[in-house]
């Protein structure tokens, strides 16, 4: 579901991209073994976010999941071939960022 590549690339904390890929695969499969996808778990953990006051209720969190889960996989893939963590540090970045400025 979530194809690795191969060598990894390092996070300004010295977290390996490749160690972040697999969480996430991990994650996804444990997910889909329960059956819902990743997507709809991170929508159930922005719900969550939502209901304790520290995500905007008018945010859609279906979409929102989409969003975060497209551009971290896009991040990692591009940080991959580049064997530059920036596109992935510049995705998180700017989501994180995003979210600050919508009141999270």
């Amino acid at each position: 579901m979530f194809p690795l590549g191969q060598g990894t690339v390092t996070l300004r904390d010295g977290r390996s991209g490749l160690t972040v890929m697999l969480v996430i695969n991990a994650g996804a499969r444990a997910a889909q073994a329960r059956g819902p996808g990743p997507s709809a778990v991170i929508s159930d953990g922005l719900r969550r976010l939502q209901a304790g006051g520290r995500l905007p209720a008018a945010i859609d969190a279906d979409h929102c999941a989409i969003t975060l889960l497209a551009a971290l996989q896009g991040g990692l893939l591009l940080a991959q071939v580049q064997q530059d963590a920036r596109p992935l540090e510049t995705a998180v970045d700017t989501l994180l960022a995003l979210l600050a400025r919508s009141g999270a």
